[in-house]
């Protein structure tokens, strides 16, 4: 078990091509200001940036699976335009799209962002619910 800044854990403590499935659960955006866009953000304290997707590739193991959960899909489609644009040393695209039954909310970068919950096509074998979907299932919103 490893605890502490994500970032340091996976850029100085996991071997390279270890993971087989990287999971970000609903990431919290960077700070912007009112209105703006996810890119515009200045936050030096952002975790999902260009370098901590790359450290990702490099851990993940051939044929390694991230999955990226969110219910932002401004961040969302943003984090897809950061993801298309990465490109290793052969200049070939990092993160590719993996067929699955789930609808196509849209593409950016050449990354799909899909719409609904990932199943055992996307390496996920079950479905779980949170502490705080509970609430809500039972109509506490607050």
């Amino acid at each position: 078990v490893l605890a502490g800044d994500a970032g340091q854990i996976v850029a100085s403590h996991l071997p390279l091509d270890s993971l087989t499935h990287v999971c970000v659960n609903f990431p919290e955006p960077p700070q912007t200001t009112r209105n703006a866009e996810c890119e515009a953000a200045q936050s030096q304290l952002h975790l999902l940036t260009p370098e901590f997707f790359m450290n990702v590739y490099s851990i993940l193991a051939y044929s390694g699976r991230l999955t990226i959960w969110s219910d932002n899909l401004g961040y969302t489609r943003s984090l897809a335009r950061v993801l298309g644009d990465l490109r290793n040393p052969e200049g070939e695209k990092v993160y590719k799209n993996l067929d699955q039954e789930n609808e196509v909310e849209t593409r950016n970068g050449g990354v799909s962002v899909y719409r609904g919950i990932p199943g055992p096509d996307c390496g996920h074998a079950t479905h779980a619910t949170s502490y705080f979907d509970r609430f809500f299932e039972h109509g506490q919103l607050t």
